[in-house]
Parts: structure tokens; C-alpha cells; sequence
């Protein structure tokens, strides 16, 4: 690689039904809608066809692996290439490891040493917080709300309180919601209300990582929109996840639903490694700072 010169965007072309958006900043993607069109002049073409070829595109892709041109299938490469699992792809197996028992307690057990070696600092944090919303907020400082936990049961879970007026269930807080006040936003920008759900990680009711805890109505909805959304309660929602670091907020359900590919995919490759690495990004984008729910 030469230094200085910017990488090449590669020119992927999409061939098939497909809904959602693939483009970043290294990838141009082009939809094709006839198979004769010229498929070799891209640097990749992306099979979205669940089921047989139709034949003239059987056709247009022999054409173009005969040229050189690579073809995958774009369920193999969202999940190499964005950390994604599409719906189809994950399968029962991948939700029987999710279950292992095994992994499940080991994993309790180092997450309750990290929280306990943490304590001190946490307990310092967490009294200034409580002492700052007193001051400028009042009482109560801290919000309750019902979430959806391991196996669809529910648990309550708490928040440092961050709004004038909190809903107690089914609305989603915006980006800008207007009820949030000024400590408030300062705690979410840097995600230091998600601090008392330390506890809950202590009580067994969620993880430091995994899928992030839904609310029931909302979990309802999500569900009957994409049935696979009821594959997250395969493990413990987590404070922090692999789709918080790789999506960020999600006001609507295109991008829910985006992060839901992102929850499938932690879920299948689920590991003590990879939650340190989320750990550790986590933490990095808490540095940075950025508002989220």
C-alpha cells in the first residue's frame, strides 16, 4: 500500500431483491435490474437471491466469474464484512450455543469481578451524579422502567433520571427530546445514566454486553415487524452491545431493525474475546461521547 494515497472505493453491483443500504464510505453499489447488463465492469457483484438463480442471471454471473469478477452471496458478506447477520442465516444451532450454560456462567462470573474491582471508582461516579440531580432536578433521581429480559421475562430496570417528565412506557425518546434537561443531556451524551444498571448485572438480570434491553410494547412491535427480533432474548440484554458501537441511536425501525443484524450476529459468535473487544470500544466511544438511549 502506497502511503498517502486514499483507498479505492470499489464498484459493487447488487443482483436480486434487496431492501437496506450497503454503501459506505469504501463501497459504491449499484442495483442491477437487467442481467445484460455489463456485469464485469464491477469489482464485486452481490448475490441477493435467497432461493434458484433464475437462469438469465445464472447466465450473467458465469459471464462474470469467467472475467474475473468475484461473486458472494450478500448475506455472507454483510456478516464478514459489517459484523451483520441477516435474518436467514441464522439458524438453530446458532441459537443452541447461545443457550450454553457453560459459557453463560463463566461469563456471569468475570463480568461480577469486573463490576466488584470497579466498585470504588463507580460508587464515587455514581454518588456525584446522584448529588448533581438532586441539586439541579430534585427527587426521584433515579427512573425505573420495565425491560425485556433473557427468555422474554420482564425485570425492572434503573436509570439515573435524565428528563423533566419521563414516560413510563412505550414512547421512544428522541434525539432531541425536549423533556431531556441539561445535566441530563450531559449524562447521555458520555451514557453515565446507564450507570445503576450495574446492579442489574449484579442481580443476574442483564450483562455488561449483549443485546440491549427493549421495552415490552416496543419489543411487541419490533417483533411483529421482524419475527427474528424475538432471537434476542436468546441471552441476557447487555448494558453495552456490539450494535451500540457499530449503529449508535436508533429513533425508527429501519435502523432498529438494522441493529437488530448486528444483536444475530454478537449472538452466533458470542465469546469472552469478543466481549472484551466490545468492552473496549465501548469504552473508547464513551470517551468521544455521544448521546444514545
Amino acid at each position: 500500500m502506497t502511503f498517502g494515497r486514499k483507498p479505492r472505493i470499489l464498484n459493487v453491483g447488487l443482483v436480486g431483491p434487496w431492501r437496506g443500504d450497503l454503501a459506505n464510505h469504501r463501497v459504491r453499489v449499484f442495483w442491477l435490474i437487467d442481467s445484460q447488463e455489463a456485469t464485469a465492469r464491477f469489482d464485486l457483484l452481490l448475490v441477493t437471491f435467497e432461493g434458484e438463480l433464475p437462469a438469465e442471471w445464472a447466465a450473467a454471473l458465469q459471464r462474470a466469474l469467467t472475467a474475473g469478477t468475484r461473486v458472494r452471496h450478500v448475506g455472507e458478506y454483510v456478516e464478514s464484512e459489517r459484523q451483520r447477520l441477516t435474518r436467514t442465516r441464522f439458524t438453530s444451532s446458532d441459537g443452541e450455543r447461545a443457550r450454553s450454560r457453560v459459557n453463560r456462567q463463566r461469563k456471569a462470573a468475570l463480568e461480577r469481578i469486573v463490576i466488584i474491582v470497579s466498585l470504588p471508582i463507580s460508587l464515587l461516579i455514581g454518588m456525584a451524579i446522584a448529588a448533581a440531580i438532586l441539586l439541579l432536578m430534585g427527587r426521584p433521581i433515579l427512573f425505573r422502567q420495565t425491560r425485556v429480559g433473557r427468555d422474554g421475562i420482564g425485570f425492572e430496570m434503573a436509570k439515573f433520571r435524565t428528563m423533566i417528565n419521563p414516560t413510563v412506557g412505550g414512547q421512544v425518546t428522541l434525539i432531541d427530546d425536549p423533556r431531556v434537561t441539561p445535566l441530563g443531556r450531559l449524562l447521555r451524551r458520555y451514557h453515565a445514566d446507564e450507570l445503576p444498571q450495574l446492579m442489574n448485572v449484579m442481580m443476574g438480570h442483564m450483562s455488561l454486553v449483549g443485546p440491549r434491553p427493549e421495552q415490552p410494547g416496543l419489543t411487541k412491535s419490533y417483533t411483529l415487524l421482524a419475527p427474528a427480533f424475538a432471537f434476542r432474548v436468546l441471552v441476557p440484554p447487555g448494558m453495552t452491545g456490539l450494535a451500540q458501537i457499530q449503529s449508535g441511536y436508533a429513533s425508527d425501525f429501519l435502523e432498529p431493525e438494522l441493529k437488530l443484524e448486528h444483536d444475530l450476529y454478537y449472538i452466533k459468535n458470542q465469546s469472552i474475546l469478543f466481549d472484551a473487544i466490545i468492552l473496549a470500544r465501548t469504552a473508547l466511544f464513551l470517551i468521544c461521547g455521544n448521546e444514545g438511549r
